[in-house]
């Protein structure tokens, strides 16, 4: 088979993520993608070294997305509003795109870098606590524990909105009031 103008890095990157979501990271092979291409496996090779190469591409495809999501929802307002509509988008990404999610959480911190820098800033922002690296991991932890529980079904067939908006506002109201409690 020719090489087809039409494959390059992006629609690699486009056709294994539409294959990991519709079929689950276990269906991602170079030969399966070639055959969706329609091209020779060979010829992805020019793009991405392997598998794992093609994988991360995924995972900082999802960081960003997620990052870009949030961070719109988040310029809608500030403070701990601005916190819980970037978390909310956070947990819709992850119920919309399972495997993108669970392969980014899978990943090392450089990938997931965007969603990093941006939670650490919202929770900065709403806790007045410069750089709350403390409070940005205990709020990553609820949103990532909140989506896993929530994708094994072990909140219910549907996860009440409340469950989210007390979680989240117990945890920022938690996170202002842990520096002062701190410091006395």
């Amino acid at each position: 088979m020719p090489f087809p103008p039409k494959t390059n890095s992006d629609a690699i990157v486009n056709t294994a993520a539409a294959l990991v979501q519709t079929d689950g990271l276990a269906a991602l092979s170079m030969r399966t993608l070639a055959l969706r291409l329609g091209v020779r496996a060979s010829s992805l090779y020019r793009h991405f070294p392997d598998r794992a190469a093609i994988e991360t591409a995924l995972a900082e495809r999802a960081a960003n997305q997620i990052a870009m999501a949030m961070e719109s929802a988040a310029a809608e307002t500030d403070g701990e509003r601005a916190l819980f509509n970037a978390a909310r988008k956070y947990l819709d990404y992850a119920a919309s795109n399972p495997a993108l999610y669970s392969l980014l959480m899978a990943t090392n911190d450089s990938v997931s870098r965007p969603v990093w820098e941006l939670l650490l800033r919202l929770v900065s922002q709403a806790t007045n606590s410069p750089l709350d690296e403390a409070g940005a991991t205990a709020f990553w932890s609820f949103l990532h524990g909140f989506v896993a529980l929530e994708q094994k079904g072990h909140l219910g067939p549907s996860p009440s909105k409340l469950t989210f908006v007390r979680g989240t506002q117990a945890l920022v109201r938690g996170l202002s009031g842990a520096k002062s409690a701190a410091t006395t």
